[in-house]
């Protein structure tokens, strides 16, 4: 009797713990500017590079992001905000059971203007090789 309590025992622990395994990961992050300030409202997208399927996400008011219960696999992860660089990272591998944590820092953007002047050139007499001018009486 007591074998057979031992094996039901091991049994159910073995059992439970095959239950609670999980077949998905997760990828984490948070996102700040090049001083280290949160960036709230930053839009993260995490794409899974051998399907194709894409999920989404916003920053929060802390900066962070959180993409749990994702299928294995490599993802490319970009992060895009109006004023900021995008920025991208890939081949960030999501395993079983793990989390990955993704540090991201945006650039603000390059602000580039442009100047276009044009004046329309003098009128050149081209037709005549005489030249004119006119002198006062005081000269004369």
């Amino acid at each position: 009797m007591g074998r057979v309590g031992a094996g039901v025992f091991l049994f159910l622990v073995f059992a439970t713990t095959a239950a609670a395994q999980t077949f998905r990961g997760g990828i984490n992050g948070r996102v700040t500017d090049q001083t280290g300030a949160v960036v709230p409202s930053a839009e993260v997208k995490a794409t899974n590079e051998a399907t194709g399927l894409s999920y989404s996400t916003t920053s929060s008011t802390a900066g962070e992001f959180a993409f749990p219960d994702l299928p294995l696999g490599d993802y490319t992860v970009v992060v895009s905000l109006g004023g900021f660089e995008t920025f991208r990272i890939s081949r960030v591998r999501v395993s079983a059971g793990a989390i990955y944590n993704v540090q991201v820092r945006l650039r603000v953007a390059e602000l580039s203007a442009s100047v276009e002047v044009s004046a329309a050139a003098g009128s050149v007499e081209r037709t005549s090789t005489t030249l004119t001018s006119v002198l006062s009486t005081r000269t004369v």
